[in-house]
């Protein structure tokens, strides 16, 4: 019975871990459009506009994550462009750790 109560626990937790990095890489990346927009999220001015989201799956350490990435169309003078995250390059579908074990 212990083993699967300590089995229960150790679910919860790695569940627990897997949100808050999901949370914790959605939150950078929207930091991250609102300094490229130069404007809060519900602002008016700035040079660009958001555009919703769509689902990513990133390979972690802690297993796959399906994340959320902000789209965004970004300004500049005649020129409009996708925003593109630094943090999470377009190509890219593993973090480093898990591109080292492959």
């Amino acid at each position: 019975m212990e083993h699967s109560t300590t089995t229960n626990l150790f679910e919860s937790v790695e569940d627990l871990i897997r949100t808050r990095v999901r949370s914790f890489i959605e939150s950078v990346v929207e930091d991250e459009l609102t300094l490229a927009l130069e404007r809060s999220r519900y602002a008016r001015s700035g040079r660009g506009h958001r555009n919703g989201h769509r689902e990513r799956t990133l390979l972690t350490s802690h297993g796959p994550l399906e994340i959320s990435v902000p789209r965004a169309r970004l300004f500049d003078g005649d020129a409009e462009q996708e925003f593109r995250s630094s943090v999470l390059p377009r190509s890219k579908r593993l973090t480093r750790s898990e591109e080292r074990r492959v």
